[in-house]
């Protein structure tokens, strides 16, 4: 799942207007792709008919407390990890047709490095509370082990946090941002 560029400036309006530096190419780009639809209001609806039907649901599958949570957090990162292969096989298929190399001048540079290190820093804080509920779920099934809700909670949290950092890349998107600043 090597890929060699990272989100410089995302545009967090539609992300058709997000440009990616390409640290092997040394190159800005921006990909024609469509606006994405928003699925927040059809996964608040699925969850909570999802916990309506599931929240008096009980497992007991004969493992302690920690094992749950192993457990949890092995089936999230799978979930994860087969997801992020999806994706990388999908984004590798079109990005060749896609892939709008863009000259930028100094300035435009300097202002999509900029706006981007503060969406950056925005970023890294929901990784840090992602990471936060991530506990506090796998707390909870420690307490509970035998609730479905909380067993699955900890495998969503498993799964959006590894997607979000492979997604984000942060150390690598840090790197690259102080590198550009310093060419600057």
């Amino acid at each position: 799942m090597k890929r060699t560029y990272i989100p410089v400036f995302p545009d967090r309006k539609d992300h058709s207007n997000s440009i990616f530096y390409d640290y092997e190419l040394n190159e800005f780009f921006t990909t024609s792709q469509q606006k994405i639809s928003s699925l927040a209001y059809l996964s608040g609806f699925v969850g909570i008919v999802f916990y309506s039907f599931f929240k008096n649901v009980s497992i007991d599958i004969g493992l302690n407390p920690f094992a749950m949570v192993l457990l949890s957090l092995l089936i999230g990162a799978t979930i994860a990890l087969i997801t992020l292969k999806l994706t990388m096989n999908i984004i590798n298929k079109g990005l060749a047709e896609k892939k709008i190399v863009l000259t930028l001048t100094k300035q435009q540079a300097r202002e999509y490095i900029y706006e981007g290190n503060k969406q950056f820093k925005e970023t890294y804080r929901v990784i840090i509370f992602v990471l936060f509920l991530n506990l506090v779920s796998a707390i909870f099934t420690l307490l509970m082990p035998h609730n479905f809700i909380m067993f699955l909670a900890n495998i969503v949290f498993c799964a959006i946090l590894i997607i979000l950092i492979w997604g984000v890349r942060p150390i690598k998107r840090r790197q690259i941002i102080t590198q550009l600043i310093n060419e600057q």
